[in-house]
């Protein structure tokens, strides 16, 4: 192996040990969790953890990713189900809806960092409340840290905005197919979606979650898939 190769190695060993450590980190602390002792946790230089994310901004973003990567597929999933015609986009709809719901209640730590990430540009905000420009840059306060470098040129996109705009993308044909099959009420949009979806009730019991979803449910389906529903109660 060259020394180019092991270098290379080496720095993706280093990112993905400081992955691991923030998502450790900001899933038990949410935004709290401080560049330094991420760096340190992970057992990198400060300066190495700025080399691979610039800012605090991109870490979170990166570790928020993930998690829309996974949301992402889920959805996909979904859609793939209804388009096949093994399953119908209403029951499909509020399945995801459950997930979303009872994967945020289970989570509020990193609940709270995504909330503190711009929207990602191209799709529905992740949050009505979350700011519509970039944080800025953290800057640790002790002369021993090193400054956060300005973000390279081709690296300003945040990390979760390719699967974000995958997830509102696949969303938006999940409701489109509900609304061919005449399953999901006329009028509603992905854009609906997401904001039911970010203002649920996250920190109630799950007795209580369940019980939002119930009465979610009229708004979402069209007249017939209400009579059905209540007549199968």
């Amino acid at each position: 192996m060259t020394t180019e190769r092991l270098v290379r190695a080496d720095a993706a060993r280093n990112r993905e040990r400081i992955l691991d450590t923030a998502r450790a980190q900001i899933t038990a602390r949410g935004p709290d969790a401080s560049i330094d002792e991420i760096a340190e946790a992970a057992g990198v230089a400060v300066g190495t953890l700025y080399r691979h994310f610039p800012t605090k901004t991109y870490l979170v973003a990166a570790v928020v990713g993930e998690q829309i990567e996974k949301l992402a597929a889920l959805i996909e999933r979904s859609l793939a189900r209804v388009e096949s015609g093994a399953a119908e986009a209403d029951h499909e709809l509020l399945q995801l809806l459950r997930t979303v719901l009872d994967g945020a209640a289970n989570n509020r730590a990193l609940r709270a960092a995504a909330l503190t990430l711009p929207a990602a540009p191209g799709a529905a905000p992740t949050t009505p409340t979350a700011p519509t420009t970039p944080a800025a840059p953290t800057t640790p306060t002790t002369p021993a840290t090193p400054a956060a470098p300005e973000p390279p040129a081709g690296r300003r996109e945040p990390a979760y905005s390719q699967p974000a705009m995958r997830a509102f993308a696949a969303l938006d044909q999940l409701i489109q197919a509900g609304h061919t099959a005449s399953r999901l009420r006329p009028g509603l949009t992905a854009n609906d979606v997401v904001l039911l979806a970010c203002t649920g009730p996250f920190d109630h019991p799950a007795e209580a979650r369940e019980r939002w979803l119930e009465l979610l449910r009229p708004g979402l389906l069209t007249q017939g898939e209400r009579s059905s529903s209540e007549m199968g109660a």
